[in-house]
């Protein structure tokens, strides 16, 4: 009877099969239907060879890349935009510097807040008014009004 080939058979056809894998031939499974007349050798369905992706000529990538390079932002708008660090240090130095940066922030905070008036002046120089309450009747009023807030109240 006829044989049929499974698809790595007729891929390896016109190619020499690794020692390792042995070739053979399929049994036909069912005989042909009689409207289809058997034909003398049966071609092997086309295989489609079109690429995935396009390919485009070697030309056309690189006016691509050079496109996208002439479109491509400059350091000042990406600075701007904080996607680059304003820093002109070496990368290995940036994170130290933001860090310093950071370090000199706070000292400059806790000496301005170590320098603030205290409440007592601020109520002489009318920055503050004197508030009669107590800090124990001030605590249970704060507390009535987030009791309050969370019942859904003032």
């Amino acid at each position: 009877g006829k044989t049929l080939l499974c698809p790595y058979q007729l891929l390896q056809e016109n190619h020499a099969s690794p020692p390792h894998i042995a070739l053979r031939p399929i049994p036909e499974a069912a005989s042909p239907s009689p409207s289809m007349p058997e034909s003398p050798k049966q071609q092997p369905p086309p295989v489609d060879e079109t690429p995935i992706s396009p390919v485009r000529p070697d030309h056309a990538r690189r006016n691509s890349l050079e496109n996208h390079l002439m479109h491509r932002p400059n350091r000042s708008e990406l600075v701007d935009k904080n996607i680059l660090p304003a820093s002109s240090a070496a990368p290995g130095l940036q994170a130290h510097q933001r860090e310093l940066e950071r370090n000199m922030l706070e000292n400059k905070l806790n000496d301005k807040i170590s320098h603030r008036p205290d409440p007592g002046e601020l109520i002489k120089e009318g920055v503050l008014r004197e508030d009669p309450r107590t800090a124990e009747q001030k605590y249970e009023e704060a507390i009535e009004e987030e009791y309050a807030k969370r019942e859904g109240g003032a």
